[in-house]
């Protein structure tokens, strides 16, 4: 089968299993790593995936880039595989592919079924890039989904075909870094409209089924109303009515642990943020502005390692916000969003380090 029309197969395929990915308190997950790698400040800053960098092809010139987080300058980049990430998609969870010590990428490319490894590389000009260093194909001639890397194992979705019929789609998992077979971690049942159930990792590495868990009422103050779906202590989907209006958190956004989260009103020509936290009181929640509504619709966010601070994108602007003691203060503009050669023309955040 050419690449063009395996990625004609793909797609699709893909687009019914991606899944949110999840960071632990310190960052996306973990693989093996050492003291000189996590001192490495190179590795340091507003952290971005930018598909088609400096104007590049969007599909071959794909980059991690460091930014300051203050001023959006280019700190340091690392040139990722051709065709890593897709180029079109406008809400990947790229936060999600890479190991907590930068040592490990994981990605599914356009011309393959496979969920490929890299491993970071350094050439003798000091260029550093990430090599590919393992392939785990999908069972028979299945398709795999979006991979999550924590801790030392990769997670993905595999749909298994028989005869060239799709099977039931299940959750595998994989050791990180070193070779062992994939094993089923559980089946995903069909969600809405027939589609496989969205899941993600909570924070603690436990995996969250979207259409397994039973949303729930929270209790809010203000007359606010808060409907959740909860795995152990993580809130991982919210959906809050507010004076009428609906607000919900983003799905490609990391999981921000505990019982807060972030959600943004219903509908692309709706603006703002509003930071949902565990009241002083027992048992209660309180909803906090976090982003004016004239700033705009929020794309993406990205809180620090503490979760004591949050760097918001909305429409081509970032934003910054101190949450610690669950009281945000104002937003502040920071600097317009770097720009790449994606459909939706900015590149995807990962981490702020």
């Amino acid at each position: 089968m050419s690449p063009g029309a395996r990625a004609q197969l793909l797609c699709p395929v893909l687009a019914c299993l991606t899944l949110t990915a999840c960071s632990s308190t310190s960052g996306a997950g973990s693989g093996s790593s050492n003291d000189e790698d996590q001192d490495d400040s190179s590795f340091e800053g507003l952290a971005l995936v930018h598909r088609g960098y400096e104007g590049g092809d969007p599909e071959e010139d794909q980059f991690l880039v460091f930014h300051d987080p203050e001023t959006a300058e280019v700190e340091h980049t690392v040139e990722l595989p051709d065709g890593s990430v897709d180029p079109h998609s406008p809400d990947l969870a790229v936060h999600g592919q890479f190991s907590e010590d930068w040592q490990h990428f994981a990605y599914v490319a356009t011309d393959s079924p496979a969920v490929n490894l890299a491993t970071l590389t350094e050439d003798d000009d000091g260029n550093e890039f990430y090599e590919p260093s393992t392939s785990l194909p999908a069972e028979g001639e299945g398709l795999a989904g979006q991979p999550v890397i924590h801790d030392d194992r990769v997670w993905f979705a595999s749909m298994p075909q028989d005869g060239g019929e799709a099977e039931t789609p299940q959750v595998m998992s994989a050791p990180l870094g070193e070779e062992g077979s994939p094993r089923e971690e559980q089946v995903l049942p069909a969600g809405e409209n027939g589609r496989p159930s969205d899941w993600t990792l909570t924070p603690a590495g436990t995996l969250h089924v979207r259409e397994q868990v039973q949303t729930e009422p929270a209790p809010m103050e203000g007359g606010e109303s808060l409907v959740v779906r909860q795995t152990g202590e993580h809130v991982i989907n919210a959906t809050l009515t507010a004076e009428s209006e609906q607000w919900q958190n983003l799905d490609t956004a990391p999981v921000w642990g505990g019982e807060s989260v972030i959600v943004r009103p219903e509908g692309e020509d709706s603006g703002g943020a509003r930071f949902i936290a565990p009241s002083d009181g027992e048992g209660g929640h309180t909803s906090h502005p976090l982003l004016p509504e004239e700033e705009g619709h929020l794309e993406q966010y990205v809180p620090d390692e503490d979760r004591e601070s949050v760097l918001l994108q909305a429409d081509s602007t970032w934003y910054q916000s101190d949450v610690e003691g669950q009281e945000p203060t104002e937003a502040v503009e920071l600097f317009t969003s770097p720009h790449d050669s994606s459909m939706n023309g900015y590149p995807l955040v990962v981490r702020w380090t």
